[in-house]
């Protein structure tokens, strides 16, 4: 069966990292027809689908052609990290992460330095709680992010996440689930805004 994509999102993507669809369909697993079909008619298979997320360090329910995504590319990580806009989000991103990767733009006024830092040990430490919360006490956790959502947005700022598996050598440990959040200005240039239409 086929599924929908955003073609923008994923022409985006693309060359926001200076591929080719030749680069692409290489790094994806999948061959160049596939790219060119994909990226012409909008679908592709669940499997291309996958691998093209994986590619992109993105789930596959955000490549959707419906879906208005805006994501940053993060240099640390070489993925892309998607807008949050509800605790559930964050939630997600921040349940089960053994590491978080913390990043914001510089704060204008001290003002802004403190409210900056307040909301991000908040997130920190509801990441580090998340994981020992039972179902309704992560409902609660969802919505008391959301409420600092929503008072980041008004201090002009968002917050991007993605929850990436690395290896840490520390540890000597393949699989250790790092929460990379940063939050940035609404305004930002690092801000890629791909709306949903396939247009």
């Amino acid at each position: 069966m086929d599924m929908k994509i955003n073609i923008k999102l994923i022409k985006k993507l693309r060359t926001e990292k200076s591929w080719t669809q030749d680069q692409l369909a290489m790094i994806a697993g999948v061959s160049l027809r596939t790219i060119q079909r994909l990226e012409n008619k909008g679908t592709t298979s669940l499997e291309t689908l996958k691998a093209i997320a994986v590619v992109f360090g993105m789930d596959a329910s955000q490549l959707n052609k419906e879906q208005d995504v805006s994501a940053i590319s993060d240099g640390q990580t070489n993925k892309f990290l998607t807008r949050i806009t509800n605790g559930t989000q964050l939630s997600s991103v921040l349940d089960g992460s053994l590491a978080f990767r913390i990043n914001h733009d510089d704060p204008e006024t001290a003002e802004t330095a403190d409210f900056l830092a307040e909301a991000l040990s908040t997130i920190e430490d509801w990441g580090q709680l998340l994981s020992s919360l039972d179902s309704g006490e992560k409902v609660k956790a969802s919505f008391s992010l959301s409420t600092l959502i929503k008072k980041i947005e008004l201090h002009g700022f968002c917050v991007f996440g993605l929850k990436t598996v690395e290896k840490m050598e520390l540890y000597n440990v393949d699989k250790w689930p790092v929460a990379n959040i940063s939050i940035v200005r609404i305004h930002s240039d690092k801000i890629i805004k791909v709306e949903g239409s396939n247009q």
